[in-house]
């Protein structure tokens, strides 16, 4: 029973060891100048990703890290596309590696700060406009304390950027503020004004993503079950 006890133990530390290890994918870094180094990139979590790339030209290379104030972006090979952009979240301006979700005469990003997400969306003159519901707000009387409720401004702003589609603006009533939402709306529109130039970077990744959650989750459930078994035996 010991045995089979360690024998578990090893197979739970493999198993969290393997998990924890950095995992480089195929991709490329975009220098300030423009210039293209292809290399491997290490696949890490959207915080971290809005942040650091962790980049190395073979497998054999040292890891060098680069900022956005390094680089102009990276990508990850028919995956996620970072490009290094300044944006205002909660009254505070960074510089940070936005997320590329589609990319056209309608522009859209995405960046994790650690605890939300927040979107963006440029309609074509080059300015970031964040996507947010307005918070809740209080505020007392006498004797009342009341809430009011959200106003959706996103809502207004995307009105506003299809508006050249009547369909599109009509239907942007009805949507939540979703990565999934976003992107299939911003399709939309695209081949409702036949924009074939547009690139769904984000086509990819909402598979992808799914993908590692449920190969994390069947670790982490072996893991629970090995301890239970070991447990029981002994």
């Amino acid at each position: 029973m010991r045995s089979f006890l360690a024998f578990s133990i090893l197979i739970m530390i493999t198993t969290v060891t393997a998990f924890s290890q950095a995992v480089f994918k195929n991709g490329y870094v975009i220098k300030n100048s423009n210039d293209t180094i292809f290399g491997l990139i290490e696949f890490k979590g959207n915080k971290t990703n809005a942040n650091i790339c962790v980049f190395k030209k073979d497998a054999k290379s040292e890891p060098q890290s680069f900022t956005p104030n390094d680089i102009a972006g990276y990508r990850l090979e028919n995956d996620k596309y970072y490009v290094a952009k300044t944006v205002t979240v909660n009254e505070k301006e960074e510089l940070v590696f936005l997320e590329y979700l589609v990319d056209g005469i309608i522009d859209m990003f995405y960046y994790f700060d650690g605890v939300s997400g927040h979107f963006f969306v440029d309609g074509g003159d080059n300015r970031l406009v964040e996507l947010r519901k307005n918070p809740v707000t209080e505020y007392y009387t006498t004797y009342l304390k009341r809430a009011i409720p959200n106003t959706k401004q996103y809502i207004g702003v995307l009105k506003y950027v299809f508006k050249d589609s009547p369909e599109i603006s009509r239907r942007v009533e009805t949507i939540d503020l979703s990565r999934r939402s976003l992107i299939n709306i911003t399709i939309a529109y695209h081949k409702e004004m036949r924009a074939d130039e547009s690139i769904i970077y984000a086509k990819k990744t909402l598979s992808s993503e799914l993908n590692t959650s449920v190969g994390v989750l069947v670790g982490v459930g072996c893991v629970l079950f090995l301890f239970f078994v070991a447990s029981s035996i002994n």
